[in-house]
């Protein structure tokens, strides 16, 4: 059941650990579960005495495969016939499956870095996001050329097909946009609180200890809100991930503190909390002046003066990591610094 099996013995291969491994795209395992596909590296192993290739009993060695590659849940990538892998030059490694007409790159680390389905179907253009099942966009093999090979140059422009989409209405579907949510995590001296932006559509907010511990699922998290804060105390490290109905997921960071109901009455609010480089200030008392101050009392640094303004950004000065504060007139609010 293997496909393209080839020598990797390309002159751009020749500085490469992979240079004269044999590369195979193997169709059908017979799985547990059902069959998969799985893309392959073989090490021949060569006796230079006898000037061939080690066998045994008509077998050539190794009994093993170098590498092997197969979906994390290996049932999910099957085709049963055509399709391709090829080793890169960079070490990533590109794979076809042929049934479904779908091409993908992906690191050594495994992290896909781009993928690809053919929008042809019996060989005619169709619109974006049509749903094709197997068989409804064949193809044989696919190979990697680099952007500019010269091959390719003359033919494209023939035929008008430089830079120009294969499928109807090529319009990027909202799912496939790029990933532009954000979520910035504030201090409330009650709690905790999200301000979330560029989410598309609805979104959903789980709050979670560092252990992975479920703690609230809704935009805010405070001593006088609907979820239970039983057992967190202060300076607890409290993670927030926002996921929008296109599967845009942002995880933020802050640190559980509570202040009095005076202090809350008089006071500000600030995030990100732990910062590196710069925070948002809001809640200020017009002309009022903002200190960051260290564990001793020293004043480190003032904030610009602000007139009338009730926010601001601090460009926050170079510090060691660790502990400081912020200081107004009527307030204090505890401020983890953390690696820039």
């Amino acid at each position: 059941y293997q496909h393209s099996a080839h020598w990797l013995d390309a002159p751009y291969l020749q500085n490469s650990p992979d240079y004269g491994k044999i590369a195979v795209f193997n169709n059908r395992n017979p799985g547990a579960t059902g069959p998969y596909s799985s893309a392959h590296l073989i090490q021949p192993q060569w006796n230079d005495s006898a000037g061939t290739f080690v066998e045994s009993d008509g077998v050539f060695a190794p009994e093993s495969f170098d590498w092997t590659w197969t979906a994390p849940t290996p049932t999910d990538f099957f085709s049963s016939g055509l399709s391709n892998f090829e080793r890169l030059p960079n070490g990533n490694n590109l794979i076809l499956s042929g049934r479904t007409g779908e091409v993908f790159e992906f690191t050594a680390a495994g992290d896909t870095a781009w993928r690809y389905r053919l929008p042809l179907q019996a060989g005619l253009p169709i619109t974006q996001g049509t749903a094709m099942g197997i068989n409804d966009n064949l193809l044989f093999r696919a190979k990697r050329y680099p952007a500019g090979y010269p091959a390719f140059s003359e033919i494209l422009t023939e035929l008008n097909l430089a830079g120009e989409p294969l499928e109807l209405n090529p319009t990027p579907l909202e799912a496939c946009q790029p990933c532009l949510l954000t979520a910035q995590m504030i201090e409330t001296g009650a709690g905790l609180s999200l301000e979330i932006e560029n989410a598309t559509g609805a979104y959903t907010v789980v709050w979670s200890d560092e252990q992975g511990t479920i703690l609230c699922d809704s935009i805010s998290f405070e001593i006088d809100g609907d979820c239970s804060t039983q057992g967190l105390e202060d300076g607890q490290v409290v993670l927030a991930t926002v996921t929008d109905q296109n599967g845009c997921e942002v995880m933020v960071e802050g640190v559980w503190l509570v202040f009095s109901l005076s202090e809350r009455d008089h006071g500000f609010t600030f995030y990100p909390n732990p910062a590196n480089d710069r925070i948002t200030i809001k809640g200020l008392t017009p002309f009022e002046t903002v200190r960051l101050v260290d564990l001793n009392g020293r004043v480190l640094s003032t904030a610009p003066f602000v007139g009338d303004l009730h926010s601001m950004v601090w460009e926050l000065p170079q510090l060691t990591q660790g502990l400081y504060f912020l200081q107004t007139r009527s307030a204090q609010r505890p401020i983890v610094i953390g690696p820039r």
